[in-house]
């Protein structure tokens, strides 16, 4: 007769008691009466949080046009919903145009979400299709220094929830299909 240890008995036990417990735990969690509630929920915070998301990068938008028109004043820069290394970059491009005696008058045409992608609880990718006129403006009585422009393109934010809301980490240009974008109208 083949005697075990009592490190092996101990281990046998707790495997056979974990995987009893898992077993049974699964049959109450894919119950209808459990299972549904909790997907429904799931599916009820994403909702809510696509559509914070989705104002986060309005808001930014938003202020971001301002900023230009404004020739970068920075009463408007706690309200950009990015992270600090972004407002640099766009200070940066400011100071360029400010040095250069331009200013860049954006103005979005539209708006169109594409994808919402949740990477964790706490970062997301957003693909948005977006239409933007532009002109540059030169010296302070700000002439017309161009032609007014036209620009449709994709653009993936890098979404990061700090402190509760939704900042922009990052934007990158994307290509997007023909089918998920409308004719450019502007």
């Amino acid at each position: 007769m083949k005697h075990f240890s009592l490190h092996t008995v101990i281990s046998l036990s707790l495997g056979i008691l974990l995987f009893a417990i898992l077993y049974m735990g699964m049959g109450c969690l894919f119950q209808k009466q459990i299972f549904v509630p909790l997907v429904s929920r799931l599916f009820e915070s994403r909702d809510k949080e696509s559509a914070q998301i989705q104002e986060t990068i309005q808001r930014y938008n938003k202020v971001f046009t301002d900023l230009y028109v404004s020739d970068g004043q920075v009463m408007r820069l706690d309200d950009l919903p990015v992270r600090t290394v972004l407002k640099h970059e766009i200070y940066r491009e400011l100071d360029f145009l400010r040095a250069k005696e331009l200013v860049l008058i954006y103005d979005m045409a539209s708006l169109k979400f594409v994808s919402t992608k949740f990477m964790s609880p706490f970062s997301a990718e957003v693909t948005t299709f977006e239409e933007w006129n532009y002109v540059y403006r030169k010296g302070a009585e700000r002439k017309q220094a161009g032609k007014v422009k036209g620009l449709g393109s994709g653009f993936r934010y890098h979404m990061i929830k700090q402190q509760g809301g939704w900042k922009i980490a990052d934007v990158d240009p994307v290509k997007i299909a023909s089918e998920e974008k409308d004719e450019f109208k502007y």
